[in-house]
């Protein structure tokens, strides 16, 4: 199982996504520190955060390493649980969620 939560609502452990951490999405529709690609919508931000988690899984090897780790224990039955600000709306870490499910399929 793999949970997406609100940082500033779970009180428990998890993996932080957030900006600074090698799953933080660069880009938003707020001029937030940290952010390098200013999108018009929260959809936008997060179908370009999307497409640059695939670049860099075929690139950045550590990243790679990483999420095919979160992807073994997932699939281990390891409840994995994804810590960001953005939920319950729409938030990147969706995205990281799903390519963790579909990494884990493909082991």
């Amino acid at each position: 199982m793999i949970n997406v939560v609100n940082r500033h609502d779970y009180k428990g452990d998890g993996i932080y996504i957030g900006r600074g951490t090698i799953w933080g999405n660069k880009a938003s529709h707020k001029n937030y520190q940290g952010v390098e690609v200013l999108c018009e919508s929260r959809e936008e931000s997060i179908a370009w955060y999307k497409e640059d988690l695939k670049k860099r899984y075929k690139t950045d090897t550590y990243l790679r390493n990483e999420l095919i780790k979160l992807a073994r224990r997932h699939k281990n039955g390891e409840k994995i649980v994804l810590i960001c600000s953005c939920k319950p709306l729409a938030c990147h870490g969706d995205v990281l969620k799903a390519a963790i499910d579909a990494v884990a399929k493909a082991l």
